[in-house]
């Protein structure tokens, strides 16, 4: 799927910028927007050390929905 990078072997700013353009790969090619969230939060959260949720709510247009 991807290959999450160790936050020590790069500088800050360089990392950000593979993780940016991992993302952009990983979203490229897929149209569906709920694929696209799950596989995002999931990259985000195994991307970024230290977090203990990431994901999205959306607005059904009468609650938020995890």
């Amino acid at each position: 799927m991807f290959e999450v990078s160790s936050a020590s072997q790069l500088p800050k700013p360089a990392h950000y910028e593979e993780l940016v353009a991992q993302a952009r790969a990983l979203l490229a090619d897929e149209t569906d927007w709920i694929a696209n969230a799950a596989n995002f939060s999931s990259f985000v959260f195994h991307s970024l050390s230290g977090l203990n949720w990431a994901g999205f709510y959306f607005f059904d247009g009468r609650e938020l929905v995890v």
